[in-house]
């Protein structure tokens, strides 16, 4: 196929100087790198030079991939999902479509999204970091009932560090959320109570529920004997009320 150019006078030239030829009804690419001249202007590239290879915008992608792609070559997170264009292409995912941010691909329970930035594998249902709520009720008996105790503390401790912290409720309830996969020891503790301790494995996206955790009298006194002074009397009852409701 031949087009004649026009000069601004409107005479038509046959010179083959002016002669613009276009083969196979593909895009001029002068530079040989498989990117159409009009695209890498419009990006901004070097239609002059094969910059194929050169990943501008550091997503993971050289501009021939962006090309093919229809991905913005100076932009690394085309579609604005906050994934990299690059790694959504390297698992099949699509960088010009938000949506998928908040797909589970492969309904293992964690969403795209969340599976780029645990950088585990969106494609891959035994691939995924698990984050599970904790709860449970701390509890005791020295009322002859088992009541809640208010203001127990809560830890989660792997490796001798403490990751997670809270405190009961005025019903002794607690709720940890976001707990990561992995092994823990539970630490409970409340003052005038013996504390308790309970290693934990996670390794599913299950939320678990410790139920009652009952806690009983420190040993070195009678259970009923609650002020210390070896006498059973309405001192051991108000004290046993401020223990478990946390009153002054």
């Amino acid at each position: 196929m031949t087009f004649y150019a026009r000069n601004t006078s409107g005479f038509v030239s046959t010179s083959a100087q002016t002669i613009v030829t276009v083969t196979n009804g593909e895009s001029i690419d002068k530079d040989n790198d498989q990117m159409p001249d009009v695209w890498e202007e419009a990006y901004g590239l070097n239609p002059e030079i094969a910059d194929d290879s050169l990943d501008a915008d550091g997503d993971g992608l050289n501009n021939l991939t962006e090309y093919q792609y229809l991905t913005h070559p100076n932009r690394n997170d085309t579609d604005g999902d906050l994934m990299p264009d690059g790694w959504e292409v390297n698992h099949a995912l699509n960088p010009n479509t938000a949506s998928d941010a908040h797909i589970d691909t492969d309904h293992d329970g964690v969403n795209n999204y969340q599976e780029f930035l645990d950088q585990t594998n969106p494609n891959d249902a035994s691939s995924f970091v698990a984050r599970v709520t904790l709860k449970g009720q701390v509890m005791t008996n020295i009322t002859g009932l088992e009541t809640g105790i208010y203001g127990a503390s809560i830890f989660m401790e792997q490796h001798h560090i403490n990751l997670y912290h809270t405190k009961t409720n005025q019903q002794g309830e607690f709720i940890l959320n976001n707990v990561l996969s992995g092994a823990y020891t539970l630490h409970v503790s409340a003052s005038s109570f013996s504390d308790f301790h309970q290693d934990i494995h996670i390794s599913s996206n299950h939320d678990l529920d410790m139920g009652h955790i009952i806690l009983f009298a420190q040993s070195n006194q009678e259970i009923w004997d609650l002020t210390g002074d070896h006498i059973m009397d309405l001192k051991d009852l108000i004290k046993g009320l401020q223990l478990i409701t946390d009153m002054n």
